[in-house]
Formats: structure tokens, C-alpha cells, sequence
């Protein structure tokens, strides 16, 4: 990685991935009763990929929980549903 590459890192992204997680838990604890990736990022007119790190950062601090799984009428595969600690 060259020095410039670090350098826009550290001031241009890094900034927003805390901003992002702050945005991600207080849509979280304003939904209450679970929500999904799907539905949060949506909420947040982004795409899906753009937060999923995200979500893994805050189960692995302990921030949120997955409970339980919901399944939309245009996919087939489950949606994990989140709730905050």
C-alpha cells in the first residue's frame, strides 16, 4: 500500500466507517424488535455489501445480537434479524 493510499485511509474512510456504525445501531435501537441488514440498509439508502462489515464489527463488540431469521417474498434465502444488547 503506498503512503498516499494509508494517508486517504486514516482521513477519508475510516471516518465514515465510524459514523456508519453509529448510524446502523441507532437505527437498530429505534426499530426495537429486530430488523434486518436488508431493511437497515435500505433505511439508510445504501447498499447491502456498503454495511455488512459493519454488522460483523458490532456482533463481535457484543453490541448486537441476531434473533431469529425472517424470509421475504423475493428470496429465497433467510434474513438474519438484529437486535441490540
Amino acid at each position: 500500500m503506498k503512503v498516499t493510499s494509508l494517508h486517504a485511509w486514516y482521513q477519508t474512510i475510516k471516518p465514515t466507517l465510524t459514523t456508519r456504525k453509529a448510524q446502523i445501531m441507532a437505527i437498530i435501537k429505534e426499530q426495537g424488535t429486530g430488523i434486518t441488514m436488508r431493511d437497515v440498509a435500505a433505511t439508510m439508502k445504501v447498499p447491502t455489501h456498503t454495511i455488512s462489515g459493519r454488522f460483523s464489527e458490532l456482533e463481535n463488540n457484543g453490541e448486537i445480537r441476531t434473533e431469529g431469521t425472517i424470509k421475504y417474498d423475493d428470496s429465497d434465502q433467510p434474513h438474519s434479524l438484529y437486535l441490540p444488547c
